[in-house]
């Protein structure tokens, strides 16, 4: 709350907010709770013009910017905001972990399991080392002391795949026929990539209809769907079916 009002100080300064025509140096501020950055087209924009006018502003609230945590970089070499660093690489805008983030975790990481040798040993006092480790730990690749029980074993982070945002067509219109074909390969896609063939195939089984109201699942208002499995309850009755894909809204109904 205290830093409401933060992004129209600075856009009085610069330009108005959120407008391309009063906003030629794209000052924008990213913010969550009492984190925030800014961006804008050049260094010298944000050292005369956008810091000074932080500072004032928080100054009247009684607040001090954090010299330690503030610093200006460019976006090729990256910054690191809430446990993330983003990053622009060879034209393309990356957002992964940061060494910090990732140095945390590892560090949690062995505690787990050096609590999990631990258990072992209590569990089997009179079983060997060999034994417990043969048991209780798994490998994989050149990946030793994977915690596992019987198949299963700790998930590994390093097995998601990295999944490339697609940007939104600013011209494209939901009500528009003309976009339909456009946002039905959106929300293939997004079917796709999230159940490969369940969803899909559901989804064109059911002629890309929502299986409640009988409209077409196809844009980012109407196309939030939710996954139906086993028996459904629909006006007082049961039903068992197969799986189903229904609008969110359509659910909500039930």
């Amino acid at each position: 709350m205290t830093l409401d009002g933060l992004q129209a100080a600075v856009a009085s300064k610069v330009g108005r907010a959120g407008s391309w025509k009063g906003n030629h140096n794209k000052v924008h501020l990213n913010r969550f709770a009492d984190d925030f950055y800014f961006t804008a087209t050049n260094k010298s924009l944000l050292e005369n013009e956008v810091i000074p006018t932080v500072k004032k502003f928080l100054t009247d609230r009684g607040l001090k910017l954090s010299e330690e945590k503030s610093r200006i970089t460019h976006i090729n070499e990256g910054f690191d905001f809430l446990g993330q660093t983003i990053q622009k690489r060879k034209g393309k805008l990356l957002i992964t972990p940061s060494k910090g983030s990732i140095k945390r975790i590892k560090s949690k990481m062995k505690g787990i399991v050096r609590q999990a040798w631990r258990w072992c040993l209590r569990k089997h006092p009179n079983k060997s080392r060999r034994w417990i480790v043969d048991k209780y730990f798994g490998s994989i690749g050149r990946r030793r002391w994977i915690f596992k029980g019987g198949k299963e074993m700790i998930f590994m982070p390093s097995t998601i795949k990295i999944r490339r945002h697609e940007v939104i067509n600013g011209d494209a219109n939901p009500y528009d026929i003309e976009w339909q074909n456009y946002y039905e390969g959106r929300i293939s896609r997004s079917l796709a990539s999230k159940k490969p063939e369940k969803l899909k195939r559901i989804w064109i089984n059911q002629r890309k209809k929502c299986w409640k109201c009988k409209k077409v699942i196809e844009n980012s208002r109407e196309g939030i769907i939710q996954l139906i499995e086993g028996n459904i309850a629909l006006e007082e009755k049961v039903l068992a079916t197969k799986s189903r894909l229904i609008h969110r809204g359509c659910h909500a109904g039930f």
